[in-house]
């Protein structure tokens, strides 16, 4: 007679001699120590058998194809189901597996394993569960079925951003830890991954303290893009194994994984979320023929289902934002967006808001701190809109527009906010650089930090900003929102001025030389084009004004270019850049020079002066390649460029370092 035995270390299950019943053993495969079970054991006292993590015959794919096949596959009309389940039930089984650990003052760790849940309509028989916490079993429960929620009012509930009580002195410095940050909204914790990399070795990061919290996680595996994430006090932190395609959830306090989540049957993860200290939101998309997104929400560490609901489209990873206090979410959709309650699991009522949800192209979405409040950024064309709405009733309360992209040019890393509300609810911080003022919509600053738009960027609890790169460091700096709001104050009040909007002011426009069009008809475009600018900014232009905007523009011959023709992209390698094939035609590309100042008539020096250059490396055509193709191009960009150009609005009298919009450098 033989008895089967599991390694506890590698998984490995050996067929043993009933003699050796109750004997510690030597595993062949890691060398580790298991213990034979008794053949007296009772069901408690024999070890449950850990399951290998099953692999996967299907290949994930480049993420960049996924993410572009989800980018068109988004439905307009999407049915939420949602299903409240009971821990342990019918449909689970958890297996637990104790782990020796390391150390000798090391925890004991408990592995809880949850099997993936089978798809809507299929049948499984009931079966046993174990508790995760008690690992005695229990009696098999069924879950109610899925139906369809009954269509509610608006219904909504402030949902503040909790910060945790503590002395905690708000530092600011460079952190020593470096990596691909990955932060817990209103937490001081940062979770950070070697850079350039998916796999290492991960830290969770005190900002407050600069130190590590806990144990380093060795060896976490490879980690697939996007689903990297920590809880607020950062004991936890879970992520999707790309090799395994199993969720995992390690924790900082012994170094260990404490859950593992096989993926959902028919499913791929997309993201995952922890919405509390010790619940995480699992986000996937279940293909075949019934496809939908589904949502579930589990226990930590003890993997117990706490609800699940289902959407009838197809939810990328960058279209979900959360409440300050995890309990809503929003979906972004191609033309609307869609609030859940994460408790109920159902669409909160947005057909029934005062104001339409329904949005052409949202952009981002981001809650007031205190979750009283929702700003919605939509951009089409080269247009934007802000929208504030009033969560309370779902009434839009404020619309600012821009007549350009305020995100055109930046490059968000992935998780990271496009907007974010600033102190004191004075505006919103806007693609890592724009501030925009609540009162107004005007653009009232911009920040400056070495090639910030390129790089990570955060505004924290406590008027403090994290940014940096993963490769040369993080650091925390010190908003300084009291000198902003400062002259705020002074453009809103009588104080003397040499520009203020409302005042009426001169525009002249210079052309040195132009390649292929007449100076006259240069002037005429670049004088229309400013003219906009101006009277966008308060401005009346009218001639012989005591303040004056003087532009001096000229173009000159510049590089050569050879036309390339277009070649269809790499499908198994769409990251790889294909410059296409020579086609022997070239042209001469324009360089254009343009300088822009605010003079005083009886001033010699200017209140202001900008010099803008634009030299031609590179263009997009549709037409034939002829020199002045090239230099149309180039003229369109610099259009562009002036009418985002930080040109002031409000320069006081004797403080020319207060003006609007201002610069605010963090270095």
């Amino acid at each position: 007679m033989s008895i089967s035995a599991t390694c506890r270390h590698c998984g490995t299950t050996f067929n043993v001699k009933d003699s050796l019943s109750g004997r510690r053993l030597k595993c062949k495969e890691c060398g580790g120590q298991f213990k034979v079970p008794s053949i007296d054991d009772d069901y408690e006292e024999r070890p449950v058998k850990r399951r290998r993590r099953r692999k996967s015959s299907q290949s994930s794919g480049p993420i960049l194809v996924v993410t572009a096949v989800v980018g068109l596959g988004v439905a307009v009309g999407a049915v939420v189901v949602f299903q409240q389940m009971q821990p342990s039930s019918a449909s689970e089984v958890a297996d637990v597996s104790t782990d020796k650990p390391s150390a000798a003052n090391s925890p004991r760790e408990e592995t809880v394993v949850i099997e993936s849940s089978p798809r809507r309509g299929s049948e499984r028989p009931a079966t046993d569960s174990v508790d995760a916490t008690s690992s005695k079993p229990t009696k098999p429960s069924t879950s109610p079925e899925q139906s369809d929620p009954e269509p509610t009012g608006w219904s909504y509930e402030p949902d503040p951003l909790t910060l945790p009580e503590d002395d905690a002195v708000a530092r600011t410095g460079r952190l020593e830890g470096q990596g691909d940050p990955t932060l817990s909204l209103g937490s001081p914790t940062v979770a950070l991954l070697p850079p350039l990399s998916g796999f290492g070795n991960l830290e969770v990061w005190n900002l407050d303290q600069n130190k590590r919290v806990g144990r380093q996680l060795r060896g976490v595996g490879n980690i697939k893009h996007g689903t990297r994430t920590v809880n607020s006090d950062g004991s936890y932190v879970a992520f999707n194994d790309l090799k395994t395609k199993s969720d995992e959830v390690w924790s900082t306090k012994t170094g260990r994984t404490v859950l593992q989540l096989e993926p959902l049957s028919g499913g791929n993860t997309y993201s995952l979320q922890f919405v509390g200290p010790d619940k995480l939101l699992r986000h996937s998309y279940v293909s075949g023929d019934d496809r939908h997104t589904q949502f579930e929400t589990f226990a930590v560490p003890g993997g117990e289902l706490l609800g699940a609901f289902r959407v009838d489209a197809l939810v990328s990873t960058g279209k979900l934002h959360f409440s300050p206090g995890y309990r809503y979410m929003v979906i972004r959709e191609l033309n609307r967006i869609l609030i859940y309650d994460l408790e109920t699991g159902k669409e909160i009522g947005t057909d029934a808001a005062e104001d339409s949800f329904d949005i052409r192209s949202p952009k981002s979405v981001a809650f007031s701190p205190d979750g009283k409040e929702l700003a919605v950024l939509s951009e089409h064309s080269y247009e934007g809109t802000l929208r504030i709405y009033d969560l309370a009733s779902g009434k839009r309360v404020l619309e600012h527009q821009f007549p350009s992209k305020l995100t055109a040019g930046a490059r968000i890393q992935h998780g990271e906010p496009v907007i974010q509300w600033l102190p004191n609810n004075i505006g919103w911080l806007m693609s890592h650089y724009y501030i925009l003022s609540r009162k107004t919509g005007k653009i009232v600053a911009g920040l400056q930090s070495g090639d910030l738009r390129t790089s990570h960027f955060w505004l924290l609890p406590g008027d403090r900003v994290l940014h940096g790169r993963s490769s040369s460091g993080l650091q925390l700096t010190s908003f300084p929102h009291e000198r902003l709001e400062k002259v705020l104050a002074s453009a809103e009040s009588d104080e003397p001025a040499w520009l203020k909007p409302g005042q009426s002011v001169s525009l002249n426009v210079k052309v040195l030389n132009a390649r292929h069009e007449s100076n006259e008809e240069v002037e005429a475009e670049l004088s229309e084009a400013l003219a906009e600018r101006l009277e966008r900014d308060g401005f009346t232009v009218a001639d012989d004004q005591d303040v004056t905007l003087h532009v001096v523009y000229g173009e000159a011959k510049g590089k050569t270019l050879h036309e390339m023709k277009s070649a269809p992209r790499d499908r198994y390698n769409p990251l790889a850049r294909n410059r296409g094939t020579p086609t022997g035609n070239k042209a001469d590309a324009t360089s254009i020079t343009c300088r822009v100042a605010w003079r005083l008539k009886k001033r010699a020096q200017p209140l202001w002066q900008s010099d803008l250059s634009f030299d031609q490396t590179f263009a997009l055509l549709r037409d034939k390649l002829t020199d002045k193709a090239l230099r149309d191009s180039a003229f369109s960009m610099l259009r562009l460029r002036l009418d985002q150009e930080f040109i002031p609005y409000y320069i006081p009298e004797g403080r020319l370092n207060e003006t609007l919009p201002m610069l605010i450098s963090l270095d």
